[in-house]
C-alpha cells in the first residue's frame, strides 16, 4: 500500500510542471507578432510589389526612392529617310528631360494591414497603378525633342507618287517612293503626352511615329493607274503638228507631248500651264515684232482640246498683224520714229504723243546702187554714239550724232552740218547715201531722247510725194525726147550727188560687211565704212571736212566721249 501512494505522488509532481513550455511558447509567439507589428508599422511588409517593385522591407522614402529607380524613359521608333528601317531613340526624362518626380508611398505604408502581418509569408502583396507627381524643364524637354532624327528637316523626305513617264515612245510606271515626311506636329503632341503618362507614375512609355509619316497616294500597282498608262500611250504615240508659218512646222509627239500633261493620282489632264509656258516660248521663237505675233491664247486653247486625243492633230497658229500706218502715231509705243521719203518728213512719237518732227535729207529710192536708197520697213535703233567718223574713199567726215536703225551698221540717223536745206526734192538731186540727215539742232535733241527701245518705221508711198510743177515736167519731157542722150553735169541720176557728204549706205569694204552685227551700243565712238561719194572727190572732202569743223564748233564736246 506504502510503494503505491509513492507511485501516485510522483506522477502528481509531473503534472504541476506541464504550463511552463506553454506559457514560455506563447511569450515567443506575442513577442514576435509584436515585433512583426511594430515592424510593419515602418516598413513594407515581405513579398510586397508596388507597381511590379520589389519594396519589402523598405521605408516609404526608401519604396519612393526605388520606384523612381534612373527615372522613366520615352522610346521613340522612328523611320530611316532612305531604307525606311526602324530607328530607336530614347529620352531619359530625369537626365536630358530635366525630370523630378514623387510616389507618394505613405498612404500604401499605411493603408497595410499591420494586424495581420504574418499572413505576408503565406501571399504576395501587389499594389498596381500607383501614380506619382512630376514636373519637367520645358526648355530641355523641348530641346530633347527637337534633337530627335525625325525632327531634322534632312530627314524629312517627302513622299512621291507612283506615276507615269515616257522613255523611246513608251509609257512606265514609276514606283512610288515613301519618303520620310513627318507630321512632326501631331509627334511632338505624342510624345509630350507619353512624357506626362511616364510622370504620372505609369511607367517607361513607347512612341511609334509609322502612323505619322506621309504616304504616298498612289502606288504601282493601282488598277487606276494601270488604266492610265495604256491610255497615255495611245495620246503619246499620235503626233501634233502645228504650222507657225509657211514654211515652219512644229512637232509634238512622246515626250514632248508627255510634258504637257499632268498627274494626279491616277487622273491625268492636259496642264494649261504648261501649254501656256509651250506656247509663250514658240511664239518667242517665231515673234517677228510687237506689232507682228503669234496670238498665245488661241493656239493654246487648240492645243488643249486636242492634247489628249488619239489621232494626229495638225494645228495653224493664229498672227496678230497690226503694223502702224503713216499718221498712227507709233499705235503709242513709248518710242517711235517714223519717215517718210516721199514727204521728206521725220516725227518722233512717245506713247503716241508727236514730240518732235522736221524735214530730212534721205536716200535717192531710184538710185543706180540699190545700197544708196534708204532702207523701208520696221526697224529699232542698236547704236547711239557720238563724234563718229564716216570714212569713204576720198573723204572723212566727223558727225556728232549717230543713231543707227540697222544691223548691218551703214544706215543711221546723224547731223549733216554740210546741208544748208532739208525736205522738199533735195534727196533727188542731193540725196544721201542710205542714212536720214537731220538738221544739226534736231539730231542734238533726238539723240538725247533716244534709246534702244526706240522703234523705226521708213515708208515710201507714192501719194507722199509732191506734185510736179508745169517747169519740171517739161524739163522732163524734153529729156525723155531726146534718145540716148547723156545726162549733163549736176543731174546724176544715180542720187550721189558730190554735195553729199553723208558717207552712209552699203559700203564696198568687205570688212564692214562681214563684220558681226552690231548690239545696242550708247557712248563709244568708232569709225563707220561707207560708200564712196560719187563726183568730184576733192569738193567732197574739202566740203565734209568744212562740214565736221562745224558740227564740233556748233555741239561742243559730248558727254559720251
Amino acid at each position: 500500500m506504502a510503494g503505491q501512494r509513492q507511485v501516485k505522488k510522483r506522477q502528481a509532481v509531473k503534472r504541476g510542471n506541464s504550463p511552463k513550455p506553454l506559457l514560455i511558447l506563447i511569450v515567443l509567439l506575442a513577442s514576435l507578432y509584436l515585433a512583426g507589428f511594430v515592424y510593419a508599422s515602418g516598413r513594407f511588409l515581405p513579398r510586397t510589389y508596388i507597381n511590379g517593385v520589389k519594396v519589402s522591407g523598405l521605408s516609404a522614402e526608401d519604396a519612393n526612392t526605388a520606384l523612381i529607380g534612373d527615372g522613366p524613359k520615352v522610346t521613340i521608333l522612328e523611320r530611316e529617310k532612305d531604307s525606311q528601317a526602324q530607328l530607336t531613340e530614347t529620352i531619359s526624362l530625369m537626365e536630358g528631360g530635366g525630370a523630378a518626380m514623387a510616389y507618394d508611398t505613405e498612404p500604401l505604408l499605411d493603408e497595410q494591414n499591420r494586424a495581420l502581418w504574418f499572413l505576408c509569408f503565406l501571399r504576395k502583396t501587389e499594389i498596381n497603378s500607383v501614380g506619382a507627381e512630376g514636373e519637367f524643364d520645358e526648355y530641355a524637354l523641348d530641346r530633347a525633342i527637337k534633337g530627335l532624327y525625325a525632327m531634322q528637316d534632312e530627314n524629312n523626305i517627302e513622299p512621291l507618287d507612283a506615276t507615269l513617264s515616257e522613255e523611246a515612245g513608251r509609257v512606265e510606271i514609276v514606283p512610288e517612293r515613301d519618303g520620310s515626311l513627318l507630321d512632326r506636329e501631331e509627334a511632338t503632341r505624342q510624345i509630350r503626352a507619353a512624357v506626362d503618362r511616364a510622370l504620372a507614375g505609369e511607367g517607361d512609355q513607347t512612341v511609334d511615329l509609322e502612323p505619322l509619316y506621309a504616304k504616298p497616294q498612289v502606288r504601282a500597282g493601282d488598277p487606276g493607274l494601270l488604266q492610265s498608262k495604256e491610255e497615255v500611250g495611245r495620246i503619246i504615240a499620235r503626233t501634233i503638228s502645228i504650222e507657225v508659218t509657211d514654211s515652219s512646222v512644229e512637232r509634238l509627239a512622246g515626250a514632248e507631248i508627255m510634258d504637257l500633261i499632268s498627274l494626279d493620282g491616277y487622273e491625268y489632264y492636259a496642264d494649261r500651264e504648261k501649254i501656256d509656258v509651250y506656247v509663250d516660248d514658240l511664239a518667242r521663237r517665231y515673234n517677228v515684232s510687237r506689232y507682228e505675233y503669234v496670238v498665245e491664247e488661241t493656239l493654246a486653247d487648240q492645243l488643249q482640246e486636242c492634247l489628249l486625243g488619239n489621232e494626229d492633230n495638225y494645228l495653224v497658229a493664229d498672227w496678230y498683224i497690226n503694223y502702224p500706218q503713216p499718221g498712227s502715231h507709233g499705235n503709242g509705243s513709248p518710242s517711235f520714229i517714223e519717215v517718210s521719203i516721199g514727204k521728206q518728213h521725220m516725227w518722233y512719237y512717245e506713247y503716241g504723243e508727236e514730240i518732235l518732227s522736221c524735214d530730212v535729207v534721205t536716200g535717192n529710192p531710184n538710185a543706180e546702187k540699190e545700197e544708196y536708197r534708204t532702207p523701208t520697213g520696221y526697224f529699232e535703233l542698236v547704236t547711239k554714239l557720238t563724234d563718229t567718223h564716216l570714212i569713204g574713199d576720198d573723204y572723212d567726215v566727223e558727225v556728232k550724232y549717230w543713231m543707227g536703225f540697222e544691223y548691218s551698221g551703214y544706215y543711221g540717223f546723224h547731223d549733216a552740218p554740210w546741208r544748208g536745206a532739208f525736205g522738199g526734192k533735195i534727196f533727188m538731186t542731193d540725196p544721201s547715201h542710205g542714212c536720214v540727215n537731220l538738221p544739226d539742232w534736231v539730231a542734238a535733241t533726238l539723240f538725247d531722247m533716244v534709246d534702244g527701245r526706240t522703234e523705226v518705221y521708213i515708208y515710201d508711198r507714192p501719194e507722199d510725194y509732191p506734185e510736179e510743177t508745169e517747169e519740171e515736167e517739161e524739163e522732163k519731157s524734153d529729156e525723155e525726147g531726146v534718145d540716148g542722150e547723156t545726162p549733163a553735169d549736176g543731174e546724176d541720176q544715180s542720187g550721189t550727188d558730190s554735195g553729199d557728204a553723208d558717207g552712209n549706205g552699203g559700203s564696198d569694204s568687205e570688212e564692214a560687211s562681214e563684220g558681226e552685227t552690231p548690239a545696242w551700243d550708247e557712248g563709244s565712238s568708232e569709225e563707220i565704212p561707207t560708200e564712196e561719194a560719187e563726183g568730184d572727190s576733192e569738193a567732197a572732202s574739202e566740203e565734209a571736212s568744212e562740214g565736221s569743223g562745224s558740227a564740233d564748233e556748233a555741239a561742243g564736246e559730248s558727254d559720251y566721249e
